[in-house]
């Protein structure tokens, strides 16, 4: 790195200043769809705020932001010449989302504006058990995200930056909390994602472009030989033995990312979607979702690590089976279900195997999104604009077959790809 180069500072947002005209809000609803990762987190940390996270950025709170073109976040980087694109795109900016106490959950959630300005993707080879997954050429399935910047060595110096500023200011609180509660946080082995090492942190919905630009060696940039270095930065992302820069010890990424389909108001807001005959979305005392009995059994069906407090929290759906006769019955459970993470995306959608072939997955979707953005109002506000605000996003593994049917089935399509990474400073 070039010691010549200023420092990046990264800046404390308080909550106070959020929704100012020139507040961080402000700046991720202009970056719409590519910031909804992390807009969401912050508004559904207003909703159920914790005293331990933290919103950081490299700009100040009270700093302007830069001039967007309306549709430099709404049109893709081919729509446009590149150099028309080298002309117009901005110095970027970061900003993130830190509580390392969300433990086995996402710890941090970032966004470069840079994932606005200068997206590009290349082909990779699609998982072996994708070969009946939908073959729509608008999804851009089989592809992976990369940013192709002018400034992909301050993006890469903003990152580091950040992560930097985790270790020194956020990870040794937390570390001393593990310390004295070890008891009580002890690992619980178990069939879920393990936990990160105490002095790593998990970073959630990262752009894979992002991942990409703290490979070992020069940054790739845009210039003339972009489109074989693109290439050549593909064929190392998803070799899963990437080297990455000194100081920092990446544990574990996606070779194989996810897929970030987006769902849009028409989708959204299509209307209340009635459960096929036979089943209902609400217990038989008529309570609606998943409940707290039942918080078990979703962990069980999932990878996913999800605390009763963090579901308990969340808005979903749930169906039920629809008995016959009004007789005293056994407990019931929910054959499929689904929930809007605190992101603001579908998330942990399942449908019991003996009940597949119904129609449940579309259906439980549907009505989770539609009870979240519609009815429960934590992700939109009277400063959001109608389409924007009711957005969905969720996150489908490359390989997942059905799912990505599903969501093609839905109407989502494909924005990006992202990776859930562990990532250690040294």
């Amino acid at each position: 790195m070039d010691p010549d180069l200023d420092p990046v500072t990264i800046h404390e947002l308080p909550a106070s200043t959020w929704s100012a005209p020139s507040g961080i809000l402000t700046r991720l609803r202009s970056h719409l769809p590519y910031s909804i990762p992390l807009l969401r987190r912050i508004q559904h940390h207003r909703a159920y705020p914790t005293s331990t996270a933290v919103v950081v950025a490299t700009f100040a709170a009270d700093a302007h932001p830069p001039v967007h073109g309306e549709t430099r976040c709404t049109r893709s980087s081919s729509d446009a010449p590149p150099e028309e694109e080298e002309e117009e795109e901005e110095e970027p900016w970061l900003a993130a989302y830190i509580d390392l106490h969300a433990g086995r959950e996402t710890q941090v959630v970032i966004y470069s504006s840079a994932e606005a300005t200068s997206p590009t993707s290349i082909d990779i080879p699609r998982p072996s058990s994708t070969k009946n997954a939908p073959k729509s050429t608008e999804t851009g399935e089989d592809q992976l995200s990369l940013l192709q910047s002018r400034h992909p060595q301050t993006i890469r110096r903003q990152l580091l930056a950040l992560f930097q500023h985790i270790h020194t200011r956020r990870l040794p609180a937390y570390t001393a909390h593990l310390a004295a509660t070890a008891p009580a946080t002890a690992t619980v082995t178990d069939h879920q994602l393990a936990p990160p090492p105490p002095q790593a942190f998990l970073i959630g919905n990262l752009h894979t472009g992002l991942l990409a630009l703290l490979f070992a060696g020069p940054p790739h940039q845009n210039n003339d030989g972009a489109g074989r270095e693109l290439q050549e930065l593909g064929q190392v992302y998803t070799s899963g033995s990437a080297a990455f820069v000194p100081g920092l010890k990446v544990h574990r990424y996606d070779s194989s990312p996810y897929l970030k389909y987006l769902l849009g108001r028409e989708v959204v807001c299509s209307g209340a979607a009635a459960p096929p005959a036979g089943f209902r979305f609400h217990t038989r005392e008529g309570r609606r979702g998943v409940q707290p009995e039942h918080f078990a059994l979703v962990r069980s069906r999932t990878v996913i690590p999800r605390s009763d407090a963090t579901l308990a929290m969340l808005p979903g759906a749930a169906v039920y089976v629809q008995h016959a006769g009004t007789e005293e019955e056994d407990a019931e459970d929910p054959v499929a279900w689904a929930f809007l993470g605190p992101d603001g995306s579908l998330a942990t959608l399942h449908v019991e195997s003996a009940y597949r072939g119904h129609g449940l997955a579309g259906r439980v979707a549907l009505e989770a999104m539609r009870r979240g953005m519609v009815e429960d109002g934590r992700w939109w506000t009277r400063e959001d604009d109608t389409h924007t605000s009711m957005l969905v996003h969720t996150n489908v593994a490359m390989g997942n077959g059905a799912s990505r049917r599903v969501m093609e089935k839905l109407g989502g399509s494909v924005g990006w790809t992202v990776t859930w990474t562990v990532v250690e400073v040294l």
